[in-house]
């Protein structure tokens, strides 16, 4: 099982968002990312900040969450994602530091792949983008105004915003990086 914290939950879609270490059956690094989970009520007795222990697995070309639990405070400090009270009691990141996805938009560093702009889309392999608390990866973005995309072209280097609207992440800056 890999060890992690909750960073949101999304219980109309059955989704849950964990900053995780290794999961060593995926053979996947540490990292922030977005799950499916594959029974509802796991999602019914965790809250954001938590630390939980779970289980993924891939199924249908995604990563789903098999099961989950909660740490154990010596497990989740072994892992540096969570400190332990001296009550033993688990003290949730989020307690400590402001929430990430709160935060207004920043630049982020990044690679233009591919641009499709009758469908007003962008391909960028990125660096973190901290507003969405997300990794470094190469994604296809919704461009929130297509005319963001009459110049770009792969190979571009740039600076970009992305946020969530409507449900998606859509980029609402592109400039070409300094």
């Amino acid at each position: 099982m890999a060890v992690g914290e909750i960073r949101k939950i999304d219980l109309a879609n059955n989704k849950i968002t964990i900053k995780h270490g290794e999961i060593k059956n995926l053979d996947m690094p540490g990292m922030t990312m977005v799950f499916q989970v594959k029974e509802a009520a796991l999602l019914k007795n965790v809250k954001v900040g938590d630390s939980v222990r779970f289980k993924a697995e891939k199924a249908g070309g995604a990563i789903v969450v098999t099961d989950m639990q909660a740490a154990l405070p010596l497990v989740v400090a072994q892992t540096g994602l969570s400190t332990t009270q001296p009550t033993g009691v688990m003290a949730p990141v989020s307690a400590t530091k402001k929430e990430t996805a709160e935060s207004a938009p920043e630049m982020t560093e990044g690679e233009i792949r591919k641009v499709d702009v009758a469908n007003g889309k962008v391909t960028i392999k990125h660096g973190e983008i901290k507003n969405l608390d997300m990794p470094g990866m190469t994604m296809v973005f919704q461009a929130k105004d297509p005319e963001l995309l009459a110049k770009a072209k792969p190979g571009d280097k740039i600076r970009f915003k992305a946020e969530k609207a409507g449900g998606a992440i859509v980029v609402t800056d592109i400039q070409p990086a300094k």
